[in-house]
């Protein structure tokens, strides 16, 4: 199989934004049909797109030409069933993120997918974003040296999920973890909800403690917008300090946004590299794509570019930052 045929559930801003094979990949996808459970907005996307429009999602898995599912429906209390239903009828399936709405239904799906020999990969597309790239490759290749803090920071309100981005702060965090285990953590949040995790509402701020010792900080932040007479204020995305430096990184998401733009760096010695001077840190132009990664896993059977287990580690995090913000108080873990 060299080109994957595609069928979209979900067509909307994530589907337009995500999902919907660019030109530069049309070597690789073609996309055969969509499903939406509003019937005109399924009409209204084929249209666009010149595809067919599917009545339900159990048409589009039965039909026996489209090889990839992509799930693109918000919020996440329909990716399980959608995903086990493209799973059974031996679909590869993407799902946008969060995975899905508890850890327990992300196993279900990481061994139906096992069980059928099919992949399943999870969108968590901030792990392409420049500033995350940064950290990433600071970490890699030691500028730091031994990391003792390590600080990843958004933005957020009083109201509102904090699922939906704040599953992007806590995926870039496992990430950063180096392979290494979490095994306390604290932390609160403005209206938390253990029972459903995924209504917890409002920022929230969590500290995690890494197996060696090193302290995780993370969270969405109100922010202080100012007015004429005080400026306001937003954290760096990302603070990374160890025993040789501390590196600052400011929100860049792409290229164009500034490559490089914000990078900070000051060396613990007196003398050695300053502010805004990072030694030997690059990050690279080439960003991958998540679905060139993606079309290799399926083609040639490499790992997919999200990995269910990685992201199942998410979502269990976010149950877990829930779980510690009512019960006031730190839970020794093993995540």
């Amino acid at each position: 199989m060299s080109v994957v045929n595609v069928g979209i559930i979900g067509t909307g801003n994530a589907a337009r934004q995500f999902h919907v094979p660019t030109p530069g990949r049309s070597d690789k996808f073609i996309l055969l049909a969509c499903a939406d459970a509003i019937s005109s907005s399924a009409k209204t996307f084929a249209d666009e797109y010149s595809i067919d429009a599917c009545e339900t999602p159990q048409e589009l898995v039965q039909n026996d030409e489209i090889d990839l599912v992509v799930i693109a429906t918000k919020p996440p209390t329909t990716h399980r069933d959608l995903a086990l239903l493209a799973i059974e009828h031996g679909k590869h399936v993407v799902v946008e993120k969060p995975m899905a709405q508890t850890s327990g239904e992300c196993t279900e799906m990481i061994d139906a997918a096992r069980a059928a020999g099919t992949v399943l990969s999870v969108h968590q597309n901030r792990r392409w974003d420049v500033d995350f790239l940064n950290a990433r490759d600071a970490l890699r290749q030691g500028i730091l040296g031994e990391l003792k803090l390590l600080r990843n920071d958004y933005s957020a309100g009083y109201e509102g999920s904090s699922y939906d981005w704040g599953i992007h702060i806590i995926d870039q965090t496992m990430v950063l973890s180096e392979g290494m285990t979490f095994v306390e953590i604290s932390a609160t949040m403005a209206k938390p909800n253990r029972d459903n995790p995924t209504e917890g509402e409002g920022f929230f701020s969590a500290n995690l403690v890494r197996e060696d010792g090193a302290l995780y900080q993370m969270g969405m932040l109100p922010v202080v917008q100012g007015d004429a007479y005080r400026p306001g204020r937003m954290s760096p995305r990302f603070m990374l300090a160890g025993i040789r430096g501390v590196m600052m990184q400011d929100w860049c998401q792409t290229p164009m946004d500034g490559f490089g733009a914000g990078i900070r760096f000051e060396a613990a010695e007196e003398g050695s590299a300053g502010f805004g001077d990072p030694p030997s840190l690059q990050a690279s132009l080439a960003i991958p794509e998540f679905y060139d990664e993606l079309h290799e896993a399926i083609t040639n059977g490499s790992e997919p570019p999200v990995t269910g287990e990685s992201a199942r580690r998410s979502v269990r995090a976010w149950e877990l930052v829930c779980r510690a913000a009512v019960e006031k108080r730190s839970i020794t873990i093993e995540l």
